[in-house]
């Protein structure tokens, strides 16, 4: 009954564009109290259709106006706020306020305030939704930020679309850092790929002009914290993504390894040292709220704070949360007469939190 991830994005077309973009609402106090669970509403009629329409958005009844979405497929970032329609009729077997309390406080944190005359345009590539006036070419950032850039990217798996960008567009060499272990490593397709060896004109498989590392390491705030070291201001784009704490992989690395806990727990540490967020040009980092995992609300409420002070320092760009809206099929994920499970944060109108990409 929660959002589906993202499928894995086909080779990034570039997308320019340039909204106008609105502020988004303050954040809602939480309650302090006990957990508040409405009964959820009878489940809908079986001939009941609540697939969005591929153009608009309807949120009547709601207290909230129509919306469109800005894109047709299903898939990759979007710039500017989220197109987000309630789900309706109400498909979850609960409706916990303090749930809905912290989707909504996670959805200001991550709505976009920057507008266009300070991007100049929006460059859309897969998961990602970049300022093109930020993330500036490699000898813009050296002379600005007096070091060489770099790009690290967490979660490596068969493909990185967001180092091949970073260093076939931006000319920035990248760090990939693989979560796995000894025996998948060895065999990760990237250690043998096109490394700076000729132009990616053409090619169709992963291809780097610039060479390119690729190491293996997990997400933790110990290893963030050593790459982040001796890097200079607006030195480095960082993308943390989710296969740096998958359970697979947490599995096979060893009590060392990432883990979404950690994951967290490195975020947590980059918010806290404002020296090492100094050091950062860029983030995109993939969220994870692990519904599995069933953490309590202290915990979720503690992971939404580090998103929410990252706005501190960081302008939010886009992300991948409308085009996963727009792709959730409500039929085929809670069939009428179901009682689907609540997701574990979710914003009022019932769209899951739970896990997406923001830049």
């Amino acid at each position: 009954g929660e959002v589906v991830d993202a499928v894995e994005a086909p080779p990034p077309h570039i997308s320019i564009t340039s909204p106008m973009l609105s502020q988004p609402a303050a954040a809602p106090a939480e309650p302090d109290g006990p957990e508040q669970t409405a009964p959820a509403p009878p489940p809908p009629p079986t001939s009941a259709s609540s697939v969005v329409p591929a153009a608009l958005a309807e949120a009547s009844g709601q207290g909230q106006p129509a919306c469109l979405y800005s894109g047709t497929d299903a898939k990759g970032a979007r710039a500017g706020p989220p197109c987000l329609p309630p789900v309706m009729p109400w498909p979850f077997a609960a409706n916990t306020e303090w749930r809905a309390d912290l989707g909504e406080r996670v959805l200001a944190a991550v709505t976009p305030q920057i507008v266009e005359e300070m991007c100049e345009a929006f460059v859309l590539v897969a998961d990602f939704a970049w300022c093109r006036k930020a993330m500036a070419s490699a000898g813009a950032v050296a002379a600005l930020a007096e070091a060489a850039p770099l790009g690290l990217s967490f979660g490596m798996g068969a493909r990185d679309w967001w180092s091949e960008e970073h260093t076939n567009r931006l000319r920035i060499p990248c760090s990939l850092l693989a979560c796995a272990a000894p025996e998948a490593f060895a065999t990760l397709p990237l250690l043998g790929g096109r490394n700076g060896t000729a132009s990616c004109q053409g090619v169709q498989g992963a291809c780097y002009e610039l060479p390119y590392t690729v190491d293996r390491a997990c997400l933790t705030a110990d290893e963030l914290k050593g790459r982040l070291r001796d890097r200079h201001r607006l030195s480095t784009h960082l993308h943390l993504g989710t296969a740096s704490r998958s359970g697979a992989a947490d599995a096979a690395a060893g009590p060392a390894g990432g883990g979404t806990r950690t994951a967290w727990e490195a975020l947590r540490w980059l918010v806290s040292s404002e020296v090492d967020q100094d050091r950062l040009r860029s983030l995109d980092v993939e969220v994870d709220f692990d519904c599995e995992a069933q953490a309590p609300r202290s915990e979720l409420r503690a992971q939404v704070q580090i998103l929410e002070r990252l706005l501190r320092k960081f302008w939010a760009v886009g992300s991948t949360l409308e085009a996963l809206r727009q792709g959730w099929n409500l039929v085929a994920a809670c069939p009428p007469g179901a009682a689907c499970t609540e997701p574990c944060i979710h914003t009022e109108g019932g769209v899951s939190m739970a896990r997406f990409t923001v830049s």
